[in-house]
């Protein structure tokens, strides 16, 4: 992929040629107006333009095509091209190449798309790389602050920084007045998410007992169906009469993205048994996993593991065995750090509960090994202090103070 001035590309296609300048510009054009031309220095008028054009043999559309019209056109290609091999390649030239000629507002499209695609391939690391680059831009602009807040609420989240993401949420919620009642809608859903995943499930019940009223009328049945499968979920876990039909309503809203539908009955098998209905809990969670979509497999093993966090925190330690082994099967198939981690972490957890602790310490040991690769403090402090608990409970005293003493390390960076 390369992206050209006028300038550029007459004078490639002029030494390609074997045109000398003043051959070029004869007795119609200045040399030292063409050079500038040729550096950049300068526009080139149209009656220029027709005579280097039949000079050159060159289509007058191509040398008009500046180096702004090709980056617009490079956009509005990538909003419709398959993410194939050299999609992050050709996202980086063009942030490069707008950058360069101080088009700081495409920059900043072309490094939404790319965080976007990083965000969906799980790949972190390469979201803080690029982190600090994409805030400056973001400022330079002023208007694009809300997408890059939503961006960087939706990282936090994925990496499992709830804390930091519901700061980004309810910061964009409170400075939603001229936005569109869907994206408060979704921003919405994503704060009672952070709020659920913080285990405080009376919070998120509040704010969407506040809002939802508001959203019957929302034309994107998704996002309606995703709000309303929370909200109906809570209903079920504060007992308001099983989900009524909030819970039928969010289903049919849902039933065109087999991936949200299946969300939403996890979601209402993990509601069913904190309300301590066990059967309905696992009829709802089974009827999730039957309908996951396998048209990804790193999606199906997230889906799959938050299957097995539901089994495991409610007793049912021989279904999530048995799911867990599979999970780790396509983690490992999928060679992601992350899923991997993951399915160690609850496999080990699976045989702890069980008082198996010497399936246990070699599980968690791997999942601790995958951590430390993509790990932040917090995450790896939490992961150091269980491994401290699990030694203590064994007997084994020197791994524990040895676990105990790595936490205490990371604590003081926290």
């Amino acid at each position: 992929m390369e992206i050209l001035s006028t300038g550029e590309k007459i004078k490639r296609a002029r030494i390609y040629k074997g045109i000398t300048l003043k051959e070029l510009c004869d007795e119609n054009i200045s040399i030292s107006k063409m050079s500038c031309i040729e550096n950049g220095k300068v526009k080139a008028e149209p009656w220029i333009i027709e005579i280097v054009a039949q000079k050159l043999d060159l289509d007058v559309s191509y040398l008009n095509e500046d180096v702004k019209d090709q980056l617009e056109n490079n956009l509005e290609a990538f909003k419709k091209r398959i993410k194939d091999y050299d999609y992050e390649e050709d996202l980086r030239l063009s942030i490069s190449y707008a950058i360069h000629y101080g088009y700081n507002d495409l920059a900043f499209e072309f490094m939404h798309l790319l965080f976007t695609y990083y965000l969906d391939e799980l790949k972190y690391s390469d979201i803080q790389g690029m982190m600090n680059e994409y805030y400056d831009i973001s400022q330079k602009l002023g208007d694009k602050t809300v997408t890059f807040y939503r961006d960087m609420a939706k990282y936090f989240f994925n990496n499992k920084e709830f804390n930091e993401a519901l700061a980004y949420y309810s910061k964009l919620r409170i400075s939603s007045d001229d936005i569109s009642q869907e994206y408060i809608a979704d921003i919405i859903y994503s704060e009672a998410r952070c709020y659920l995943k913080l285990k405080q499930d009376d919070l998120a019940y509040d704010l969407l007992k506040k809002y939802i009223n508001s959203f019957e009328k929302i034309e994107d049945v998704i996002i309606r169906g995703k709000v309303l499968s929370l909200y109906a979920g809570l209903l079920i876990r504060f007992g308001e009469i099983d989900g009524g039909d909030s819970r039928d309503k969010a289903l049919t809203y849902l039933k065109e993205d087999q991936r949200e539908l299946a969300k939403a009955k996890l979601f209402y098998g993990e509601c069913y048994f904190k309300n301590s209905e066990r059967e309905k809990g696992i009829k709802e969670v089974k009827e999730a996993m039957d309908m996951f979509p396998r048209d990804r497999n790193d999606y199906f093993c997230e889906l799959l593991n938050k299957a097995v966090a539901i089994y495991i925190e409610n007793g049912e330690l021989e279904i999530a065995d048995e799911i867990a082994s599979e999970a780790l099967n396509i983690a490992i198939g999928c060679d992601n750090v992350r899923l991997i981690e993951r399915s160690y972490y609850l496999k080990a957890y699976v045989f702890q509960k069980k008082g198996l602790y010497e399936q246990s310490e070699m599980y968690m040991n791997l999942s601790i090994d995958s951590l430390v690769k993509f790990g932040n403090h917090s995450q790896r402090y939490t992961r150091y202090i269980e491994m401290a608990n699990m030694y203590h409970e064994i007997g084994e005293v020197r791994e524990a103070i040895k676990y105990f003493t790595l936490a205490m390390n990371i604590e003081k960076r926290l």
